[in-house]
C-alpha cells in the first residue's frame, strides 16, 4: 500500500495541473482505502512533518495514523465517501481525540462537509476536505 501511495503521490503532483478539482477528487474516492490512508500520511511526510503509521490497517480503533505535531501524536481518521461526510463517524472519532488527551484530530474525507464542519461539540475535530484536501498534496502549502 505504501508502494502504490508513493506511486500516486508522485502522479498528483506531476499531473494535477492537467486536472480539475472535481476529477482530483473523484479519483481519490476510487482508490483503495487503505492506499488513502497511506497517501494521507505520505502528504503529512512530504510537508515535513514526522507521521506514525499504525501496525495493522483494520482494527485500528477509529485512527488511520498519527502525524507529529509540536512533539503531540494527532489522530487521523481517512474516509472516502461519494456524499456527505456521516454525522456520527465525526461524532466517534471525536470521542477517539477525546480519550487520547491531544488538541485536536484530523479528519480526512472526500465527500461534502455539509452542516457538520460547522458543529461546534466537534471543536476538537479538524475537517479536511475539498479544497484543503488538495492542497494536503501540494508541498508548497504549509497551512493545514
Amino acid at each position: 500500500y505504501i508502494r502504490r501511495a508513493k506511486g500516486i503521490y508522485k502522479r498528483i503532483n506531476t499531473e494535477k495541473n492537467n486536472y480539475t478539482h472535481a476529477q482530483l477528487v473523484s479519483f481519490l474516492r476510487h482508490i483503495n482505502p487503505y492506499v488513502f490512508e497511506e497517501l494521507l500520511l505520505i502528504a503529512f511526510e512530504q510537508k515535513g512533518y514526522h507521521i506514525i503509521r499504525n501496525h495493522s490497517y483494520s482494527g485500528d480503533g477509529g485512527i488511520d495514523g498519527h502525524v507529529v505535531i509540536d512533539k503531540k501524536k494527532i489522530p487521523i481518521q481517512a474516509k472516502r465517501y461519494s456524499s456527505y461526510i456521516r454525522r456520527e463517524h465525526v461524532a466517534a472519532f471525536a470521542k477517539v481525540v477525546a480519550k487520547k488527551r491531544v488538541p485536536f484530530g484530523y479528519f480526512i474525507h472526500t465527500g461534502r462537509t455539509g452542516s457538520v464542519g460547522g458543529d461546534p461539540s466537534y471543536t476538537t475535530v479538524r475537517i479536511i476536505s475539498g479544497q484543503r484536501l488538495i492542497n494536503l498534496f501540494d508541498r508548497s502549502i504549509i497551512d493545514i
